[in-house]
């Protein structure tokens, strides 16, 4: 059995979804957005603990990890969920409470102890652009902007096909991805990687093969995930027009 996993992401790949899968499994903790990027402190605030007003980056990170190990660990395992925004501050964290270890891999190991890195993926850029552009123009968010889950409301606003902002994200996304597959080239790391096309396919059969390769019942998988026609759609009607304008435009 592990002791902790992070699972990494980036924006409008299935993150939430995945998240709600292995909390409602019982058996692995449920991978919350503990630590922020620049919102580390209004991420300490809402889980009531007193931030001095002249922390400093360094102390302001190692204090909020420290509360995410207390407030993150559920089932006898420790889940944290990142994203590219707050890889900087996971890792100033773990600088400053195991100083002595060389390089990250061997902090998320001297802190974690038995753990593995889950790196969930979607390739289809354009998909994701188009899903976010909407999101920031209805202000309809499956996830919010600080990550957590909220069904939300959205606004009296009407999305408008953009070219230029979706060329714009695409490129934003594709940065986000090449940070994580950095970070685990220069850290040695090899994640347990997860396409979001699969996920959504067989919800079911990739938590049960995800909870395999943790160390954990892949039984706890039976009704912990969707049926493949529950998952939320990955676009509507008007999200599809978008992607086949956009395509239309490139070639243009």
């Amino acid at each position: 059995m592990i002791d902790g996993y992070i699972l990494c992401s980036s924006p409008r790949s299935g993150a939430t979804l995945l998240t709600n899968m292995l909390r409602d499994s019982g058996v692995a903790g449920w991978p919350g957005a503990y630590v922020r990027g620049a919102g580390m402190r209004a991420r300490l605030h809402s889980m009531e603990a007193e931030v001095p007003g002249d922390v400093t980056a360094a102390e302001l990170a190692r204090d909020g990890y420290r509360l995410a190990r207390a407030k993150g660990t559920r089932d006898g395992i420790f889940a944290l969920r990142l994203q590219p925004s707050s890889l900087a501050t996971f890792r100033l964290a773990l600088k400053a409470l195991q100083p002595d270890q060389p390089n990250d891999a061997a902090r998320i190991a001297a802190d974690m102890g038995r753990h593995r890195v889950i790196y969930l993926r979607r390739a289809d850029l354009l998909g994701r652009a188009v899903s976010m552009l909407r999101t920031l123009q209805t202000g309809y968010w499956y996830e919010d902007a600080e990550g957590n889950e909220t069904d939300g409301t959205a606004p009296d606003s009407i999305p408008v096909y953009d070219r230029i902002a979706i060329a714009e994200k695409m490129e934003q996304f594709a940065e986000m991805d090449a940070a994580w597959e950095s970070w685990f080239a220069s850290e040695g790391i090899e994640p347990i990687l997860l396409e979001y096309d699969d996920l959504a396919a067989d919800p079911e059969g990739v938590l049960a093969r995800l909870l395999t390769d943790l160390g954990l019942d892949p039984a706890a998988a039976e009704g912990a995930a969707p049926a493949p026609e529950d998952v939320p759609d990955a676009g509507d009607d008007e999200s599809r027009d978008w992607i086949r304008r956009f395509q239309q435009d490139t070639l243009a």
